[in-house]
């Protein structure tokens, strides 16, 4: 506490156990990690009991690495993040969270950090655009007009969604974000 540093010591994500509905942890005398999640999801309230234990990294099947950023991370997100991580056999989305980098005295410093690491080169392979201003990322030229992608898409066009939604999220006639789902209230 003196030095008012922190380790981690278990990243649930990478361990692909979703921490939404997970109401107890803690750590036994061996080293072992437990955790209790509880699903309400079905008819019927499921438990589930995870102990965690270390493996020697050559026991872990390699997969290729999709790196996503975001500065916060949702429960939806993750939920489907880590239904994806256990079913998928090639790929694994690895999650950097920039909000982590936030202090008292720099609430910004996550953003900092990211628009320094990919000006630099180290660019996620996917961004949850949710807590950036997509208008700063789109004038410092970080991220790409999203019309190009449409273009070489034989089966994605932009017809196939609501012009009015679409334009909404243009920045000086460019596409550089969208949204999953919209409502309308009336």
């Amino acid at each position: 506490f003196a030095s008012d540093t922190k380790d981690k010591l278990v990243d649930w994500m990478a361990c692909d156990v979703d921490t939404s509905n997970m109401y107890d942890s803690g750590m036994l005398s061996d080293g072992r990690v437990v955790g209790m999640t509880q699903d309400w999801s079905s008819d019927t309230t499921a438990y589930q009991l995870i102990v965690l234990h270390r493996i020697d990294a050559s026991e872990v099947k390699e997969k290729t690495v999709l790196t996503l950023a975001c500065m916060g991370l949702d429960w939806s997100l993750r939920s489907k993040i880590v239904e994806y991580n256990k079913s998928n056999d090639q790929y694994r989305i690895q999650v950097v969270d920039y909000s982590e980098y936030a202090t008292d005295d720099d609430y910004n410093a996550g953003i900092t950090k990211l628009t320094t690491e990919i000006m630099a080169g180290n660019v996620p392979d996917i961004l949850d655009l949710s807590g950036f201003s997509v208008s700063q990322l789109a004038g410092k030229g970080l991220i790409a007009d999203l019309d190009s992608f449409f273009d070489a898409d034989p089966d994605l066009n932009k017809s196939d969604f609501i012009p009015n939604v679409l334009s909404a999220f243009e920045v000086d006639g460019k596409l550089y974000s969208t949204v999953s789902n919209f409502n309308i209230q009336g």
